[in-house]
């Protein structure tokens, strides 16, 4: 039974909601208790007094705990049904719950009635006031203060107007302030073990530092640098240089809710005072170790992203209740230029519709499940006229063509191959995510897949052997894989021809060829070679073409094939981290579909609904409680963090600029 639960009080004639908060539970417990669901302080009330159950729709159940009573329409009840459609109001003693329903479920309103204060009670004449005496409290009230004007204000001024006037060689401007505030609070802090200044430095301490700046318990001016300002930014920036803001300042103030004249007029008076509104400290409080430094509460994004949409993004106010669905970061293929683009458009759902119809393409030209590269003339997943299956849809265009299910199948290619390759394939009786995937340090993303690493125990790039030695070639660059070709087997002729002129007798005459006739005809046969196995690699079998999006040219020279960027996505997500070590009890099949995937266009994302499946809200009881810094930071991600795999990961034909790639996501 979902349930929201206001508290409400009246200012006059008003009525004012102090405080709102959603319980999902079976049964509500309303009572003194602080585990109770629905709190009531009042001595009267038992620690746990009713208990609200939901009996059927539009109709709860009200019992009294422990011999409780509650006044339902001005009678004494230990127990009733109640009717939502109608409403209702219970008294527990001086608290009044009033209960109706609504479309998420229970609305309760709780307010307390003031109670009636006795007559006589102040009066003249009265034998229990005080009004009459010197202990009367408005007396006491004035005298402690003036007590603690004279030790928490008074008396610290005077210690640092003596202290200062000793101070004869301080600098000018900040660093003069600096010093008398060093002056100030030096004696608070060496000599504060008693008498005036050991009370002031009492008095005007706030409490204790949290655990991220206890080591600067002893130094005060390294934060409070000017006396009597606030904090200000940059004395927090000195140290925490590197934290970016949370969005553009423009856009944020762009979409900013209006103030009212009064609300405005107080916050010009705040900022005219130094204390900002958007300044570092109104979010992290510190000398209250109690309260986390950063606060994780999702109310405070919620105020925001719950009721507004901000720049685009669909508003989010609970991740159990209120989430719009993913929206991952793609590699869209190259731009004119060139260098790979992104996008970030389809969410998970439009991907899987892409995803099926790719499917169903595949399916209808009998493709799906054949391991091209390994046994040359079957399909390689491209369509029978070798364009990428979905190239113009929604998915993502890494470059690459690589089934997930022929990769992962116990019973395929794959798996066959490696029971061949026996002991010299490092992995089991069949490919498993993890042996190409392995997770990084920080336990949040994954290494890169590295081509010679990774993929090399299968897919050989030798093209050759020569004198018992294997020539391979390199990884991620047509043009020196072409020019190493032919480079080989011109040198491979030449030692030939200089072996033959040096042992073989010429024939007499006419007819025999002379040397120059021999090397113009092995060299024309070199080329010949070296031009059909070259042809051979960007060609359906070939080692580059079962894995890489080829354009050959029409008609042209081999060295004008295209060979597409390869574009492999570090973050599909950069707006949020997700911990994989934390899910590592899980399959990965829990969450990615890679064991159905045909091919390398599908975004092997789950969508929001799965992640619900484990985790709910901020006050969720059934599942893991989640809150927007669960996923979400607030500041700002830095630019200098690529989406892409840059050009040290060796096997990348290009690779994205990180200011690029950000340029495209604002």
């Amino acid at each position: 039974m979902f349930a929201n639960i206001s508290y409400v009080s009246r200012r006059g004639s008003r009525r004012v909601t102090e405080d709102t908060r959603q319980v999902d539970a079976d049964v509500l417990i309303a009572g003194r208790g602080g585990d109770c669901h629905i709190q009531l302080s009042d001595l009267a009330v038992r620690l746990a007094h009713v208990r609200i159950s939901q009996v059927r729709t539009g109709r709860i159940l009200v019992e009294g705990l422990g011999g409780g009573r509650f006044i339902l329409s001005g009678r004494p009840q230990i127990r009733a049904e109640i009717d939502l459609g109608s409403g209702a109001s219970l008294q527990i003693g001086q608290h009044v719950l009033t209960l109706a329903a609504d479309e998420s479920g229970l609305t309760v309103e709780v307010e307390e009635k003031k109670r009636q204060s006795r007559r006589n009670v102040g009066q003249k004449g009265d034998p229990f006031s005080l009004r009459g005496t010197w202990l009367s409290k408005r007396f006491a009230s004035w005298v402690l203060a003036t007590v603690v004007v004279l030790l928490g204000l008074a008396a610290p001024i005077v210690v640092y107007s003596e202290e200062a006037g000793n101070e004869k060689h301080s600098a000018a401007g900040v660093g003069a302030a600096d010093s008398r505030m060093s002056a100030f609070l030096e004696p608070v802090q060496s000599r504060g073990h008693g008498g005036i200044e050991g009370a002031a430095g009492v008095l005007w301490s706030s409490g204790t530092l949290s655990s991220a700046h206890r080591s600067l318990t002893d130094d005060c001016t390294l934060c409070h640098a000017l006396p009597f300002v606030s904090v200000r930014d940059e004395t927090c920036l000195s140290c925490h240089g590197e934290i970016r803001h949370h969005g553009d300042p423009n856009k944020l103030q762009a979409f900013s809710p209006k103030l009212s004249a009064g609300a405005a007029s107080l916050l010009s008076i705040s900022s005219f005072l130094g204390r900002d509104a958007e300044r570092c400290s109104a979010c992290h409080s510190e000398h209250n170790p109690s309260v986390s430094l950063s606060s994780t509460a999702q109310e405070s994004c919620a105020s925001c992203h719950g009721e507004v949409k901000i720049d685009g993004l669909e508003a989010a106010a609970d991740f159990g209740r209120q989430h719009p669905e993913f929206r991952p970061t793609l590699s869209a293929g190259a731009g004119a230029d060139g260098a790979p683009t992104v996008t970030r458009i389809a969410t998970i759902a439009d991907l899987q519709r892409s995803r099926a119809e790719r499917e169903r393409l595949l399916a209808a030209q009998g493709g799906g499940g054949e391991c091209d590269g390994f046994e040359p003339g079957k399909a390689n997943f491209r369509g029978s006229d070798g364009a990428p299956l979905g190239a113009s849809g929604s998915g993502d265009r890494s470059g690459l063509v690589f089934p997930h299910k022929v990769h992962l199948a116990v019973d395929g290619c794959v798996s066959a191959l490696i029971s061949r390759l026996g002991s010299e394939a490092p992995y089991g009786a069949a490919l498993t995510c993890a042996d190409c995937h392995t997770a990084d340090e920080a336990g949040q993303l994954f290494e890169p897949v590295r081509m010679e690493d990774d993929c090399a125990v299968c897919h050989s790039l030798v093209f050759e052997t020569s004198r018992g030695v294997n020539r391979v070639l390199r990884h991620g660059e047509p043009l020196e894989v072409i020019a190493a070709m032919n480079d080989f087997y011109r040198a491979q002729t030449i030692e030939g021809v200089l072996r033959s002129e040096a042992d073989a007798r010429v024939r007499p005459g006419p007819a025999g060829l002379r040397p120059g006739a021999l090397r113009e005809t092995a060299f024309a046969f070199a080329s010949t070679r070296a031009q059909e196995r070259v042809e051979a690699i960007f060609s359906s079998g070939g080692a580059c073409f079962g894995c890489h999006e080829i354009t050959r040219p029409e008609g042209g020279r081999i060295e004008d094939v295209k060979v597409a960027p390869v574009t492999l996505q570090e973050r599909f997500l950069p707006k949020s981290s997700f911990p994989h070590s934390k899910h590592s009890t899980s399959a990965c099949s829990t969450c990615h579909e890679a064991e159905t995937s045909n091919t390398s266009s599908d975004v092997l994302l789950p969508s929001v609904k799965t992640c619900q499946t484990c985790h709910g809200g901020e006050h969720a009881a059934d599942k893991t409680p989640s809150t927007c810094l669960t996923c979400h930071g607030f500041h700002s991600h830095s630019e200098t963090v690529p989406l892409m795999r840059t050009r040290a990961a060796p096997g990348m034909f290009f690779s994205a600029r990180p200011e690029r790639v950000w340029a495209d996501l604002r």
